[in-house]
């Protein structure tokens, strides 16, 4: 095996790329982008689920902003799939969620819209400070939100993302691109929702080598096997989860368990410092777990899990046995990641993966770091 990451300042060859989150470490990036004097300009790319429950976050937690930092957030524009609204005084989440909900689109604002214009174009015409790319996730390239990533960088925009894909399909180029660039890039939203896995391993854990990480990272499916345990068959469990808005129309990326893999990828090379691609990665999901295997697990006192893995060496993705009263064996659409450490021992983080607040609540987290480096910490 090689070498086990040491995380923080320091940690040699194998340290994850000094961007990433370790907020020791944000001091000593040299930021290109201009100082922010009252307020911070930015661009929220996606005004779904999660994009609108951050705009309302930015909002309410503005008098919580300027006491600590002396700015406010301003939300400059916003775009979705029928075009972008755009104010550079400020847009305000009401007017902009009534518009979405009558018109479908916040192209539709009678004032500021300006219909089908493409993200690509909102980040080279809008000036701002801070670019949200929150658009739907296309594993295979990336797109669009890695284009979005890479013209803000461009531009000296920081971004934070919830994204996996950009960070899948080219997770090398985005974070090299952003170091040379002196742009902080953030992406705690991308692996476990609430959990803020990411942070606590670079910034809590700083200084001890991780050598191993497990984690049941996918909701859908943690639903669908709970719900099998207790006596529906995987058809009518995913039904139920699709009227609960917790699975896709089609679930294919959960239940064959490549978020899971997407999101190991990222745990890995953020940790480990590694290249790894989603071809790299084993993967089984639970399309074919039985009720009669999940009957024959709680016989023994143990249940079937949908488990992601990596040591640095490899990621692998696949339905395993564990015991009833493992850490990892967690139930419905929780999350729970466990860390096998040098001197520390093992540790787990356990909470809500996904969900539009609890998503955009660490969305807001990041942002709140960002803040704070371009404020100079007052």
């Amino acid at each position: 095996m090689r070498d086990a990451l040491t995380l923080g300042a320091g940690s040699g060859g194998c340290a994850p790329n000094p961007l990433a989150f370790s907020g020791a470490r944000v001091a000593t990036i040299e930021l290109k982008a201009r100082p922010v004097e009252t307020s911070i300009k930015c661009i929220i790319l996606g005004f779904g689920n999660v994009g609108r429950s951050l705009f309302d976050l930015l909002e309410e937690r503005n008098s919580w902003l300027k006491s600590n930092f002396g700015v406010e957030a301003k939300v400059v524009a916003v775009a979705d799939r029928g075009g972008a609204a755009i104010s550079q005084e400020g847009l305000s989440f009401h007017e902009l969620l009534k518009v979405k909900h009558e018109r479908r689109t916040v192209a539709a604002h009678p004032v500021h819209g300006e219909p089908k214009l493409k993200g690509s174009d909102v980040v080279k015409l809008v000036d701002a400070d801070v670019l949200f790319e929150l658009t739907v996730t296309d594993v295979a390239t990336g797109e669009p939100g890695l284009s979005h990533i890479l013209a803000a960088i461009d531009k000296g925009l920081h971004v934070i993302t919830s994204n996996k894909g950009p960070l899948v399909a080219a997770f090398s180029k985005v974070i090299e691109k952003a170091q040379r660039r002196g742009i902080l890039l953030r992406y705690t939203a991308t692996v476990g929702g609430a959990l803020r896995v990411l942070r606590y391993l670079s910034s809590c854990l700083a200084g001890e080598p991780i050598l191993e990480i497990h984690g049941v990272l996918n909701g859908t499916s943690n639903y669908v096997l709970t719900k099998m345990e207790e006596g529906l068959t995987m058809e009518e469990a995913i039904k139920q989860a699709q009227q609960m808005g917790i699975a896709e129309e089609d679930p294919s990326l959960d239940i064959d368990g490549i978020d899971t893999a997407c999101k190991m990828v990222i745990l890995a090379n953020t940790v480990f410092g590694n290249s790894f691609s989603l071809g790299d990665v084993e993967i089984k999901g639970i399309r074919h777990i039985t009720s009669e295997q999940l009957s024959s697990a709680a016989s023994q006192g143990q249940a079937i899990r949908l488990i992601g893995f990596t040591d640095g060496e490899k990621i692998s993705v696949s339905p395993q046995r564990i015991p009833r009263n493992s850490p990892l064996c967690v139930y419905g659409t929780l999350n729970a990641v466990s860390m096998k450490t040098e001197k520390a021992g093992e540790l787990v983080v356990t909470g809500p993966g996904a969900g539009p607040y609890e998503t955009a609540s660490t969305v807001y987290s990041d942002f709140v770091e960002i803040a704070e480096a371009l404020c100079g910490g007052r």
